[in-house]
């Protein structure tokens, strides 16, 4: 089977065979009965079971390579990743380059520091800090890593905030990141 990766988002599948494809499609479903679950007999046309793999565009989502070669390897199915995105524009600072003193008058404390070095060696993240933890500063070190002048958070009570080669979703007040984000005179959309 062929993975290509074509962006940040998608990997597809070229040259896969029905064992396989069934093997994606097993592998890459979720049900998870307990109080959320809904009786699939009360749903019309979904089953109720949450899919990764998409078998109708044969795809599925970025971040799932590592556990696509994680089933490969327990199923001893050949993998070949074909990396067709174009190069980042930005590269991200080596994480044993991060310390507290990253951000020009802001210092960061352990836990932030952590979290800017783990965004250098990871993709897609999840930044989970209590009220008054220090998240923008955390997405202002993120930005100033990675060297990303330009950061676009969707409207919502939480944010996705999307990168050149980085995704991390930061729970944040928007006066906050705003706040953190202009101290750096980074761009925000």
């Amino acid at each position: 089977m062929r993975a290509i990766i074509k962006d940040n988002k998608w990997i597809y599948f070229d040259n896969i065979t029905d064992y396989e494809e069934n093997i994606l499609w097993k592998e890459f479903s979720v049900v998870s009965p307990g109080r959320d679950y809904i009786d699939p007999s009360q749903l019309g046309m979904w089953d109720g079971v949450f899919r990764k793999y998409n078998r109708a565009k044969r795809r599925m989502a970025r971040p799932f390579l590592s556990m696509l070669r994680g089933v490969c390897d327990k199923h001893e199915l050949p993998l070949e990743v074909i990396d067709d995105r174009a190069s980042a524009e930005y590269k991200p600072l080596k994480p044993e380059q991060i310390d507290s003193g990253l951000l020009p008058s802001i210092t960061l404390d352990d836990h932030q520091v952590k979290s800017v070095q783990a965004a250098c060696k990871i993709e897609c993240g999840i930044v989970d800090v209590p009220t008054g933890g220090g998240k923008g500063e955390i997405i202002a070190g993120i930005c100033k890593a990675i060297d990303c002048p330009t950061v676009s958070p969707f409207p919502s009570s939480s944010y996705y905030f999307s990168f050149t080669s980085t995704r991390w979703n930061i729970h944040n007040s928007a006066f906050n990141l705003t706040r953190s984000l202009h101290r750096l005179n980074l761009i925000v959309i």
